[in-house]
């Protein structure tokens, strides 16, 4: 009787409210008031969005509840609900709707991060704002940080080589860019460090495509005319995409004509000597051509297949009218053909989450072929083929510190060279890696690349090894600090081995040799970087030195014109860049910024010194290029971009010339499916000239040329059909430690 007696003084009654959004979800920290009886309480709702008001049994005795709730993003509410009085606990369920507020003025007080840094990698998203929907990958790139971008050449901050582009691990080229949406990447991937840099590259840029499921077509025209030279080309590509199979393809076709004027003069240092003069005009009409496909299968998520080809042709017929030193004119006719076919097939197989398999095949041939209408003893022939087997298995393992990302790989190339005079010569190289991403905490992370390669160029077999070391420290605000160092090696190409004479023109006859052994250089950086609001900043010091360059050797007194290549000499660079990017202008505007000074110093064996007529140059150079795009508001889209590099150095010579403009005004209309652009090609500077320094022994050369190379140029483009997302590939086997002759 007396417990009965206690609970029935100590009777409670609990009203419990569960409160919800319109989309089912929980809401916590709503403050409830509640007037039950006319006794007011108050109470805020948990994690669950659930709270409890407790009544005595005298204050118990009413069928409804009056309940007020006051929020800054629900509408308020103010109601009564019905309760049982005869139940101890009851459940109240109430539902808050999206409160819709007109907001007059929003003050930004954090922005975005624009990437994220690890020592393996730097990973970015492309900011599409100030962008027109139609703006390409080769476009964009130019606003992405660290890139440094001019005329579909991109390097990256620091650094004096290209960087390799590649499209869902795919080797990729400018067509390809060309053919890619800046709204249709996901993200983009740089890596400063990779175990195929070389001297001809440095880095590597990965964009990753947006994926979709459903099935898309898309496809594009275009065509393009010049206005001032005779200039006319187009650009049309297709793909395909459904939830197993992508199917790529492009051509790309150019036409024109260039003009240029060359004066070369010699003066003598010998006392009594005369000096001499030569002046060449040249006629160039120039084809450029590009086909492309690729196919990719995806069966299962756990296995991928690429296979792909692609020809480029670069065919150019030429005129010259030449006044040499003796005052004779000549009248010679020629043309020149550059070639490359490839192919790849790579196939990726996931074991598990932890372990994945890659094995990879690439073919590639490649040609320079000279023919002369009248002087068939000048013809010259170079060709190459190359066999590619690479197979790599990457796993996260966990070693000393914890989890480690581990590449191990093995890769073998085998080589046919092809000449007149040589006829064929045939060498292999064997190549195994190991790749290792740590990270030490939040802080510090680094990526080591350990390498070995061997190969039988000479009369016997070479060994070297090839480590890499990159450091990434990440002080929060305050910015990221690395420090890498590098060590690469290129092998020289069929044209620096090719013992035919190249009848470059009549003061530049270029030999091969056979006995050509591999160039090495020690690369040393140090990088800071910095988010600033909108704004990116990187700053760079390096130190790069060359050993056994591969560069031209003069040893005739009685003949300047004739050169071989040598292992001739060794080099030595630092420079100090710095590089910014900025969005102004409500983000309408994107602006980049690089600056680049430098010294560099070039040597020459000693074995070699007392043979060349070789005078090695030196000094202190700098380089400027600058991007910009804005979009006004009515849709048209404004570029500038500028390339300025007053003096450049190399072994035998200084190079000095002006620099180099490119305007561009774009217009999207018809729903983005017609585009018109209008470019405008060094309009501010009606002659491209430039001039080079030669010093030798006993003899200065300076040859002053002069090219026709300003264009106003119209295009329009026709898009088809819907824009067209892939998935990521496996990147296809490039051997970039052949060095292919540069135009």
């Amino acid at each position: 009787m007396f417990m009965s007696l206690c609970m029935a003084v100590n009777a409670q009654k609990r009203i419990t409210f569960h409160v919800t959004s319109e989309q089912g979800v929980a809401l916590q920290g709503i403050a409830i008031k509640s007037d039950y009886c006319g006794v007011a309480k108050g109470v805020k709702t948990d994690p669950k969005g659930m709270a409890v008001i407790s009544y005595s049994s005298k204050e118990a005795t009413c069928d409804n509840v009056a309940v007020t709730i006051k929020s800054k993003f629900y509408e308020n509410l103010d109601t009564i609900v019905p309760v049982n009085a005869s139940d101890t606990v009851s459940i109240v369920r109430l539902t808050l709707r999206d409160k819709v507020q007109k907001i007059k003025e929003v003050e930004v007080i954090a922005y975005r991060p624009i990437g994220k840094n690890n020592a393996e990698k730097s990973v970015y998203t492309i900011d599409t704002r100030g962008l027109l929907k139609t703006t390409k990958a080769n476009k964009a790139l130019a606003f992405l940080p660290g890139v440094v971008a001019f005329n579909d050449s991109y390097s990256l901050a620091g650094k004096s080589q290209k960087t390799r582009i590649k499209i869902n691990g795919v080797i990729a080229g400018a067509e390809d860019l060309k053919a890619l949406y800046a709204g249709d990447i996901e993200k983009v991937e740089v890596r400063e460090v990779t175990k195929d840099d070389d001297e001809r590259f440095a880095g590597e840029i990965n964009i990753i495509k947006k994926r979709h499921e459903q099935p898309k077509i898309f496809g594009s025209i275009s065509a393009t005319g010049g206005m001032i030279r005779s200039l006319w080309g187009t650009f049309d590509h297709f793909a395909f995409q459904n939830k197993h199979w992508d199917i790529t393809g492009l051509i790309s076709y150019n036409q024109h004509s260039q003009k240029s004027y060359t004066e070369v003069c010699r003066i003598p240092s010998l006392p009594y000597s005369p000096s001499q003069k030569m002046t060449i005009q040249r006629d160039i009409r120039i084809k450029q051509q590009a086909e492309r496909i690729s196919l990719s299968w995806y069966p299962t998520k756990r296995f991928t297949m690429t296979l792909g080809g692609y020809h480029y042709g670069y065919p150019t017929k030429s005129s010259d009218f030449i006044n040499d030193t003796e005052g004779d004119d000549t009248h010679r006719k020629y043309k020149e053909t550059l070639e490359s076919y490839g192919s790849y097939a790579n196939g990726s197989y996931s074991i598990n989450d932890r372990n994945k398999i890659n094995v990879k095949g690439n073919f590639l041939y490649y040609r320079d072929k000279y023919v002369y209408d009248l002087l068939p003893d000048y013809n010259y022939k170079a060709a190459m083929r190359e066999y590619t087997g690479e197979a790599n298995i990457e796993s996260r393992l966990k070693l000393w510190g914890g989890s480690h990302d581990v590449t191990f790989g093995l890769r073998n190339t085998y080589r046919q060279n092809m000449s007149y005079a040589n006829g064929r010569n045939d060498y292999s190289m064997q190549q195994v890696y190991l790749t290792d991403y740590h990270s030490y905490g939040k802080a510090l992370s680094s990526y080591l690349i350990l390498k070995g390669e061997s190969d039988n160029m000479g009369p016997k077999r070479v060994f070297s090894f090839q480590p890499s070391l990159r450091l990434n420290y990440n002080m929060g605000k305050k910015g990221t600090l690395t420090a890498s160092y590098q060590r690469k090696t290129t092998r020289p190409s069929i044209d620096y081995l090719n013992t035919d004479s190249l009848f470059q023109n009549v003061y530049n006859i270029v030999v091969g040799n056979e006995a050509l052994r591999a160039q090495n250089s020690d690369n040393m950086s140090v990088s800071f970087r910095k988010q600033i609001k909108k704004a990116y900043l990187i700053t760079t010091a390096s130190y790069i030195h060359t050993s056994n360059i591969i560069d031209q050797i003069f040893v005739n007194p009685e003949d300047y014109n004739v050169s071989t290549y040598d292992n001739i000499g060794k080099c030595d660079e630092a420079s100090l860049s710095v590089y910014l990017m900025n969005r102004l202008c409500k983000n309408r505007m994107n602006i980049s910024i690089s600056l680049k000074g430098f010294y560099k110093r070039y040597a020459i064996k000693p074995e070699l010194e007392r043979n060349t007529l070789i005078i090695p140059s030196e000094g202190w150079g700098y380089s400027a290029t600058f991007n910009t795009s804005y979009l006004s508001t009515k849709g048209w889209m404004y570029s500038l971009s500028a390339n300025l590099t007053p003096k450049t150095y190399e072994l035998s010579y200084t190079h000095v010339q002006n620099p180099n403009l490119y305007v561009s005004v774009t217009k999207s209309t018809c729903n983005n499916q017609l585009d018109f652009k209008l470019s405008f090609t060094n309009s501010l500077v009606y002659f491209y000239t430039s001039h080079t320094n030669y010093h030798f022994r006993d003899m200065y050369q300076r040859t002053f040329q002069k090219s026709y190379a300003n264009n106003i140029t119209l295009s329009v483009t026709w898009n088809l059909g819907k824009r067209f997302q892939q998935r990521r590939g496996v990147s296809s086997v490039v051997n970039d430690d052949i060095v292919t002759k540069q135009q």
